[in-house]
Parts: structure tokens; C-alpha cells; sequence
């Protein structure tokens, strides 16, 4: 099964912050709603759509916290984002960040 969402693009701001995290959050939603046990992202907006990394990678990690606090009964269980083969280490290291 596959979620399409579309993200904003372009710099960030508040609109385009509350919309990406939606991308993420109603997209668990939708998953833990059909009883899925799993879900990956890719790490959306920040490809062509040339969203901020640093900035992404906060929301889509609030937007997970968020919603494993919200759902703690869900039966979704692995919640992964997924980066091109030629990432630049530093895409990774903002996620990491982002954890902190």
C-alpha cells in the first residue's frame, strides 16, 4: 500500500512547517487507522522541493513523537525515513540531531 503526500516547497515558514508536519502525522493516522504495522518515509519536501533539512527533519520527528504519544495503543510499530543511496552523511546527521 502506498500514502501520497504532497509537501511544501521552498523555504520554510510557519504555513509550510504546519503543513509538512501534517504530510507526516495525518499520513500515521491513516496508517494506524487501516491496522498497518509499519510505514517508511522518504524524507519529504527536501529532494527538488528544496525544503530546509535541519528544519524537516525537526518536524517529521515531532510529528512521529507526536503521534506515538497520541497512539500509544497503535499497532504500528516501525516508523522509518528512507534517503537516496547518494544521501550526504550530513541529511542523516540532521535527523540524528533532531533526536537530541
Amino acid at each position: 500500500h502506498v500514502i501520497v503526500v504532497a509537501g511544501p516547497q521552498g523555504e520554510s515558514n510557519s504555513e509550510k512547517d504546519n503543513q509538512l508536519y501534517s504530510c507526516y502525522y495525518n499520513s500515521l493516522v491513516l496508517a494506524h487507522s487501516q491496522n498497518k504495522k509499519s510505514i517508511a518515509f522518504p524524507s519529504i519536501s527536501t529532494g527538488i522541493f528544496g525544503f530546509p533539512l535541519k528544519r524537516a527533519a525537526a518536524i517529521s520527528v515531532r510529528a512521529i513523537s507526536d503521534f506515538i504519544n497520541n497512539y500509544p495503543e497503535s499497532e504500528l510499530r516501525t516508523i522509518s525515513i528512507h534517503f537516496l543511496p547518494k544521501a550526504d552523511i550530513t541529511q542523516l546527521k540532521n535527523y540524528a540531531d533532531a533526536l537530541d
